[in-house]
């Protein structure tokens, strides 16, 4: 837990729900709706979140690479 943010770990469960949802669309907001510069940015973004949960450990890096997957369009792998 980091200071200034108490009780985050409440949210983890609620994130985790929504974030392949978020992600994906994320991802499809490129598909003709977004310049090449401007998803480029929002790549940037995503992967540093990414790497942020990844180093802080908040989900397994299983789920981080599903996130990813959704985000790049990429098919699921069958767990």
């Amino acid at each position: 837990q980091q200071p200034g943010v108490k009780n985050a770990f409440r949210y983890r469960s609620s994130i985790e729900r929504m974030a392949p949802t978020v992600f994906r669309h994320l991802g499809q907001h490129g598909n003709g709706n977004a310049g090449r510069i401007t998803m480029s940015k929002l790549r940037n973004a995503v992967k540093s979140v990414l790497s942020a949960w990844n180093s802080w450990c908040v989900y397994p890096s299983i789920f981080l690479d599903q996130l990813e997957a959704l985000f790049e369009g990429k098919p699921q792998k069958e767990a």
